[in-house]
């Protein structure tokens, strides 16, 4: 029958453990007793067996125990500076590559990224590698020459900040190895640098400036009179229609203006600024160029001037007069604007009134709320030199760089004037349509009907023209919805309507007075290029390398203090634990959990140092052990000792 075997019993110390849930089997053989593993020199060969049974422990005691050695190797050294060293040559290398790539076409993104965050990356690496070789060394000084002791929690978290990050927040390890704290957190900073670094290479859009001759269209008033030219014998058979400005009745005395003339007008008028036209220079250029124009140049008057068409009542509440006034408007309280040109002078008259603010004056009369703008514009035989530019193919806002005002010209000028002048008819006859095709823009008048709250114009079109109005501030009574009100001031407003209609006219081709004159053109060519910000690149890879080189010298100093190179891996956790004291203390927890029971263990301190209680054979040998232990049981490592 087969016999039962009894738990086994450890020896720890002067404490008898029994090896807990150790259930009796049957067994066939005796149990086997165990022998300390004798104390043997690395030098001592193993007699009978080979090299893993001597690593069992089987081989007989022969010579003294095998010794620790001390002295710095090269290996972690060398790698350190290696890649410190690499780290900074790499960094410049990303520098003096970006630095090429300035100003270059912007081509081959996609493998110009990869090399750059690929350097970035690299030089991070090293220089974490660096610094890591270095923190090591920092650990181990610290928990060597710390004679109080670290904590449990604080070498864990030493230990984990290699790997991961929450082990920074440990604030144990802030406490009691602030130097080693500092150096990894920087370490876990780096990647900020490897960020930074990509993105100092950008794009932009740069352009180059050429200077070449091109056609633009320009105005030329004194053009042929392509009306005459058509008539008769002398109409082409063939060939594109040139519209004019103007053509003459039948009896040839009087000049009208033409359908594309009006539709001109209107159109700018309802645009608030000049018909665009395609570029003649390619998407993005500019060019100067001057033209012949029927300008408007308007001048503030006296409301009251006697001079002018209307007549204003100052003793009664109305607005401007009463009905029963020899003018040729007279303004009732229903007028708002009034607008007519002098058969005598040729100038026009424009009037219309102006909202003030009576809120602080009680019992306001109508003049308390309102006032009058008043100003009259005559006709000038003008010449205007234009700016025009083109922005990928759009046109931007002309910029006028200078007026040159001629003489009044309007359509009570007659042909003598023009004959004394030098003028040809056709020259006359369209600057006098001109300002006859602006005119009834404005001509007419505008009155405000109280019982429908609408404003109702008559001839008219300034009601028509977004640019002369306020956007719908005034709103009617009974819920009619909103009306029109002209702006306070409509001077600058009207002079610019007729700029802008002669700025207009370059856009149509097919008409008589446009013409192509050669110009210097200034073309801008646009190309993608990179853009190196080399102030950024440089401050993150500076950052990176004075941190690693300051890891550097303190690793050197906590390596000089050691006497050799440390790791913190699991070899070197095995090598500095074997210890029964740590034995005892770690007495249920040798599973791995992440948690240590009791919990109080974390508070324990530990320090690295020579064990003061000794096995006796290994003191009769003269050597010590090195380890792990409470404070006051481990004394400093004595430099150049004998440790097994």
């Amino acid at each position: 029958m087969a016999s039962m075997q009894s738990p086994e019993i450890t020896n720890y110390g002067d404490n008898v453990y029994s090896r807990p849930h150790w259930v009796p089997q049957p067994s066939s053989a005796t149990a086997v007793s165990r022998k300390p593993v004798p104390y043997q020199s690395i030098d001592t060969p193993a007699s009978g067996t080979d090299q893993d049974d001597e690593l069992k422990g089987k081989s007989e005691p022969e010579g003294p125990p095998r010794q620790s050695k001390w002295g710095i190797t090269w290996q972690a050294p060398a790698l350190c500076l290696t890649t410190y060293v690499s780290g900074v040559a790499i960094a410049v290398g990303n520098h003096v590559y970006f630095t090429r790539l300035d100003g270059n076409p912007y081509e081959n993104v996609v493998w110009v990224g990869r090399y750059g965050l690929a350097m970035a990356l690299i030089v991070k690496t090293c220089f974490a590698t660096s610094i890591l070789i270095c923190y090591e060394q920092v650990v181990w000084m610290g928990l060597k020459h710390k004679e109080s002791g670290t904590s449990i929690r604080a070498i864990d978290a030493l230990f984990g900040a290699t790997y991961q990050v929450v082990s920074l927040f440990y604030y144990s390890m802030w406490i009691q190895h602030p130097l080693a704290a500092i150096m990894i957190t920087l370490r876990w900073l780096l990647p900020i640098m490897s960020i930074v670094a990509p993105t100092t290479l950008t794009v932009q859009s740069r352009g180059t400036v050429a200077y070449q001759a091109c056609q633009v269209p320009t105005l030329n008033f004194s053009a042929p009179d392509y009306n005459r030219l058509y008539l008769g014998n002398g109409e082409p058979s063939s060939g594109t229609y040139l519209a004019d400005l103007a053509f003459q009745d039948y009896t040839g005395n009087g000049w009208n203006p033409s359908p594309l003339a009006l539709n001109i007008a209107t159109l700018t008028g309802y645009l608030g600024e000049p018909v665009g036209y395609t570029s003649p220079c390619g998407n993005n250029c500019s060019y100067s160029v001057s033209y012949d124009a029927a300008l408007w140049r308007c001048s503030d008057r006296d409301p009251q001037d006697i001079n002018a068409p209307w007549e204003i009542d100052n003793t009664t509440s109305a607005p401007w007069a009463s009905y029963n006034v020899e003018r040729p408007v007279a303004y009732t309280s229903t007028f708002q604007y009034v607008s007519m040109a002098s058969s005598e002078t040729g100038r026009i008259w424009i009037g219309h009134l102006v909202r003030k603010d009576a809120s602080n004056i009680p019992n306001a009369t109508f003049w308390d709320q309102y006032d009058v703008e008043a100003f009259s514009c005559d006709g000038y035989n003008s010449t205007v030199s234009l700016r025009q530019g083109f922005l990928n193919g759009r046109q931007d806002t002309p910029i006028v760089e200078n007026i040159e005002y001629g003489r009044i010209v309007n359509w009570t000028t007659g042909r003598s004037w023009a004959y004394e002048n030098n003028v040809t008819d056709i020259d006359l006859g369209r600057h006098q349509t001109v300002y006859s095709i602006l005119a009834g823009l404005f001509e007419g008048t505008v009155n405000f009907e109280g019982r429908s709250g609408k404003l109702f114009a008559s001839d008219t079109s300034v009601l028509n023209m977004p640019a002369f109005l306020k956007p719908n501030v005034v709103t009617a009574q009974g819920g009619n919805g909103q009306i029109e009100e002209i702006k306070d001031s409509i001077k600058g407003l009207a002079e610019q309507l007729s700029l802008n209609y002669s700025i207009s006219m370059l856009s149509y081709s097919d008409l008589g007075v446009r013409s192509l004159v050669t110009a210097n053109c200034t073309v801008t060519t646009f190309n993608n290029v990179w853009k190196y910000d080399q102030r950024n690149l440089i401050i993150a890879y500076a950052i990176g390398t004075v941190v690693a080189l300051v890891s550097l010298v303190v690793g050197a100093i906590a390596l000089s203090k050691n006497g050799l190179v440390s790791e913190i891996s699991f070899s070197q956790v095995v090598a500095t634990t074997r210890n029964p004291e740590l034995d005892k203390m770690m007495q249920g927890n040798s599973l791995g959990r992440s948690d240590l029971k009791p919990r109080r263990l974390y508070g324990q301190k530990l320090r690295f140092g020579e064990l003061k209680e000794q096995d006796s054979a290994l003191s009769a040998s003269g050597a010590a052990h090195a380890g792990f232990g409470r404070p006051e049981n481990v004394g400093p490592i004595r430099r150049q000792g004998y440790y097994i």
